[in-house]
């Protein structure tokens, strides 16, 4: 049937039948995340291909007015940054693929030392960023995602409380951009 996609309920039945099979058997386990990797996300990555991930550029050096252009719209545009205490920084949501910028700082373009540079053609100089997936993005750690999924299968209540309490990650985002998660 053309244009239907399964319930809630069956994909939920389906993980807990998954997961069990996957605990009586080690070894297709590890078939299952080293041979099909992230079968979930790539599931979602082929019905959704063009998912844009949010992307921070931050500047950590002061200056009043700061803005940042790319070759993500053809260095057509200027984005301003907006101050914080320590930095001034911007949330972009970009396809992913790899991305060449450079900051506007009181109407003069200048690079972050602090990211990747690479030198052009006319020679001067430009930060350079590769965007990943969104998925691996938020969990760049295989061993997260089979928790994530499996969670519920593999560990009491108790045991995941504990988990989810051990395991959080200090984040790396400002606190103005974590509201947008």
């Amino acid at each position: 049937m053309e244009g239907t996609y399964p319930s809630l309920k069956y994909l939920e039945k389906k993980k807990r039948n998954l997961g069990f099979q996957l605990r009586k058997n080690p070894s297709l386990k590890n078939f299952f995340f080293n041979f099909l990797n992230k079968p979930i996300m790539n599931f979602i990555y082929v019905l959704f291909p063009k998912i844009p991930v949010p992307t921070i550029f931050a500047w950590d050096v002061e200056g009043p007015t700061v803005y940042v252009s790319g070759d993500w719209d053809g260095w057509r545009g200027t984005i301003p940054l907006c101050p914080s205490e320590l930095d001034f920084s911007g949330l972009i949501p970009l396809y992913p693929g790899e991305y060449i910028y450079k900051f506007s700082v009181d109407g003069k373009w200048k690079y972050a030392t602090i990211t990747k540079i690479e030198k052009n053609f006319q020679g001067t100089f430009n930060n350079s960023s590769a965007i990943t997936r969104l998925w691996e993005f938020l969990y760049p750690d295989d061993s997260l995602l089979e928790k994530i999924i499996f969670q519920d299968t593999f560990f009491s209540d108790f045991e995941s409380q504990n988990l989810k309490r051990y395991n959080r990650k200090t984040s790396t985002m400002p606190p103005h951009y974590i509201a947008f998660f």
